[in-house]
């Protein structure tokens, strides 16, 4: 059996985030199509039936063209603050603070 070690950990973590980096804005951007979707399907089915009629993708697709575009940069930008500032999001929510020698003897001799 592999002696498995804390770099293999790290290495592990390490690609599990670049994973999830890649998922969100790809995620985000499938469910942003889908609701421009059903906006096109409920816009078609207001028209007048005399009115010129267009295919519900042709309608999304003309739409997604305009959102998608802000909606990657506000993703890229997203992760892009997530990834620089989100440890200090979460150590600023937590109200943590340094352990020290001064300040926590008992824990440092761990």
């Amino acid at each position: 059996m592999p002696k498995i070690t804390t770099y293999d950990f790290i290495e592990s973590n390490t690609r599990k985030t670049i994973f999830l980096f890649l998922l969100f804005p790809i995620s985000l951007s499938i469910l942003i199509y889908l609701g421009i979707l059903y906006v096109s399907l409920l816009r078609l089915e207001n028209m007048p039936r005399g009115a010129f009629q267009v295919s519900v993708f042709t309608l999304a697709n003309q739409t997604a063209m305009y959102v998608l575009p802000i909606v990657s940069i506000i993703a890229i930008l997203w992760i892009l603050v997530s990834y620089y500032l989100g440890q200090h999001f979460i150590l600023a929510t937590t109200k943590a603070v340094e352990l020290t020698k001064q300040n926590a003897p008992e824990v440092v001799k761990l």
